[in-house]
């Protein structure tokens, strides 16, 4: 089993789909809500701070995200942390880039 695959068996298989389609989303997305998607581990205020902006401006932009990246209302996320979701579409992106 590779790298990829071994992550992907970790996750829960109801939100497996739903990480594999956040990752084919990220290269997509603008510069700027590709940042914002790399510290959304962080709270809004460490994410302004770090990034150098206001704190509305980057809930603005975590809003964005999550409207581009179609986890607003999706209905398989609905008992996941979004924010969790976007940190592992990113790992798996990564990954799957590293192959």
């Amino acid at each position: 089993m590779n790298p990829l695959e071994h992550f992907l068996a970790s996750i829960d298989p109801h939100l497996r789909p739903v990480v594999v389609e956040v990752a084919k989303q990220l290269p997509r997305l603008p510069r700027h809500l590709l940042n914002i998607a790399r510290h959304i581990h962080y709270s809004p205020s460490v994410i302004a701070s770090r990034l150098h902006l206001s704190e509305p401006t980057v809930r603005k932009y975590i809003d964005m995200l999550y409207s581009k990246l179609n986890l607003k209302d999706h209905p398989a996320v609905q008992n996941f942390n979004r924010a969790t979701i976007i940190v592992l579409a990113i790992v798996y992106w990564q990954l799957k880039s590293s192959l």
